[in-house]
């Protein structure tokens, strides 16, 4: 830390210029808090209670004063003090097969059976005009479709359908309120007999720590590689700049350290600018293959849970592969993982969704088509570029602070192929 440095003042200061003078912001002035609450609770430069503390106490002052939003008071507890939800390995197997109800093609994917619930990945399909949408005067989005599932031995459940979509296509789950049987060798959906394939067990997970010492690096690494930006789209970037003049008045990273070109440069390439100034791996090999296209496509159930990495647990489902893009279904066990938001100045960790093939081509990965609950998320991590062809197996890093899992999923064998 810089001598003299108060970073409580610090933050303070920034909050005043943005009440004060919010024509002179880089950027919105209430994400420009909660990057520098952010850079400074990652470094231990402030308490990060205090920290949310002070931006929601300017926010509220940004909000009275027409310049942004009200926050939700009381503060959000942190995730300290939130009842963690434990995550089940769920059986998941491919149920692959398309038929029509009522003017609808349903085509389903994979089924997650758990002691509490069963789901089935589904895409709708509008074959009739309107069969989707019904009446005219159905407010955008909700999209109102039930089922009945069964299993082999009787048992029945109503399930109703999540997802989200546009128009004539949907993705989502149809997912009951009770239990079907965990062994079933088949679901049928209103009276459409799919059968389960389910995948071989795959190796167990391990976790790995990263070397980096630097809580500054680490962190910039993290804003770079966690949320909604660059290929994956979003309205906001990351504040990198905002982040980078944060640490360096911290006396956390030097004004001239090469760090700061690389970053930059990674940042630009995000942007469709050409990458000029030599970056390290995972991102050189992420950048020079962001143009590659792909053909393949398949349906790998996977049912595995993570090891509590920084207190996130995260569960995927599946990974589906169409036309070489890749999707990870995931379950996590809070809501940490904020799409394109800054991380809130709190212990909530980043996750950032990596993944690399045996060819050395890396992968990185945005939330999307999420749906949040008490003290977790679900949704699907959309991983970019298009897989290569030539790969026969896919790691899955998930990433968080110093350390990630990996998950090694086999792509050449036939059980994963349509």
């Amino acid at each position: 830390m810089a001598d003299g440095f108060d970073s409580e003042l610090y933050l303070r200061l920034a909050g005043e210029r943005a009440v004060l003078d919010p024509a002179a912001q880089q950027g919105p002035a209430g994400l420009t808090l909660s990057e520098i609450a952010g850079a400074l609770a990652a470094i231990g430069a402030i308490d990060g209670g205090v920290a949310r503390q002070i931006v929601a106490d300017y926010h509220q002052a940004l909000a009275l004063r027409g310049l942004g939003h009200l926050p939700t008071f009381p503060p959000r507890p942190s995730p300290a003090s939130r009842p963690a939800v434990p995550l089940v390995a769920a059986r998941v197997a491919r149920c692959e097969c398309t038929f029509e109800r009522q003017g609808i093609e349903v085509t389903t994917q994979y089924a997650c059976l758990t002691p509490d619930a069963a789901s089935v990945a589904v895409i709708l399909r509008e074959i009739t005009s309107g069969a989707l949408l019904g009446s005219p005067g159905r407010p955008p989005g909700l999209l109102p479709f039930t089922v009945r599932l069964a299993d082999d031995r009787g048992a029945a459940s109503l399930a109703n359908f999540s997802g989200g979509g546009f128009r004539s296509s949907y993705h989502g789950e149809l997912t009951t309120t009770q239990p079907l049987a965990l062994d079933t060798r088949s679901i049928e959906i209103d009276g459409h007999r799919v059968d389960l394939c389910d995948q071989p067990a795959l190796p167990p997970v391990r976790v790995e720590e990263l070397r980096c010492s630097n809580p500054a690096e680490r962190y910039l690494w993290s804003r770079m590689s966690a949320g909604r930006h660059g290929p994956h789209g979003g309205p906001v970037p990351p504040q990198i700049d905002i982040a980078i003049d944060t640490l360096v008045a911290a006396g956390a990273l030097s004004r001239d350290d090469p760090l700061i070109d690389e970053l930059r440069a990674v940042l630009g390439a995000f942007s469709a600018q050409p990458l000029t100034t030599p970056v390290r791996q995972p991102w050189q090999s992420l950048l020079h293959s962001q143009h590659r296209r792909s053909s393949r496509s398949c349906i790998v159930p996977l049912g595995i849970v993570t090891p509590a990495l920084s207190g996130l647990t995260i569960c995927f489902d599946a990974l589906v592969i169409t036309g070489g893009d890749v999707e990870a279904h995931v379950r996590t066990s809070s809501s940490e993982n904020r799409g394109g938001q800054p991380p809130e100045p709190r212990e909530a960790p980043q996750v950032g969704w990596w993944a690399a093939d045996e060819l050395g081509n890396h992968y990185l990965g945005a939330a999307t088509r999420v749906s949040r609950g008490s003290g977790g998320f679900r949704g699907v991590i959309s991983l970019w570029p298009s897989l290569d062809d030539r790969a026969e197996t896919l790691r899955l890093l998930p990433t968080v602070n110093a350390e990630r899992a990996v998950i090694e999923v086999p792509l050449s064998d036939e059980r994963a192929a349509r």
